[in-house]
């Protein structure tokens, strides 16, 4: 085995905290419709912890990572209905109603969804988490 030409300078990663298993209140922070490596739709929330004793811990993990590129890692990632008919596609609308529609107008007094993921930004919503 050859000993890597940097292998001297390089840093050794670190583990950073890991967020507990169970339940958090989360606010929209940014909100985007991306694209995947297979061409599909996705509705891409990046969240952040809004209460509680990890209030912030997306931010804080983003700042105590040491090697580059530095990637945020409060995502929440929302496959986007095709409109195709297929059974496939009736399982993400059913998905995408329960998740985006339902758990942001039933958290968030005044709000309907209108199918402009920018009035997402803001929004409270409970979120589960597990390892």
């Amino acid at each position: 085995m050859n000993k890597p030409k940097d292998w001297d300078n390089v840093k050794a990663s670190q583990e950073l905290e890991r967020l507990p298993a169970g339940g958090y209140v989360v606010e929209i922070k940014k909100a985007e419709i991306k694209k995947s490596g297979s061409g599909y739709e996705y509705l891409d929330l990046s969240i952040e912890i809004c209460e509680g004793e990890y209030k912030d811990f997306f931010s804080q993990n983003y700042k105590a990572q040491t090697l580059e590129p530095k990637k945020y890692k409060g995502h929440f990632r929302q496959g986007v209905p095709k409109d195709d008919g297929s059974d496939s596609d009736k399982w993400t609308q059913s998905n995408f109603k329960s998740n985006i529609e339902n758990a942001f107008e039933d958290s968030n007094d005044g709000f309907h969804w209108a199918w402009d993921e920018q009035k997402l930004v803001g929004l409270k919503v409970g979120a589960l988490f597990r390892n």
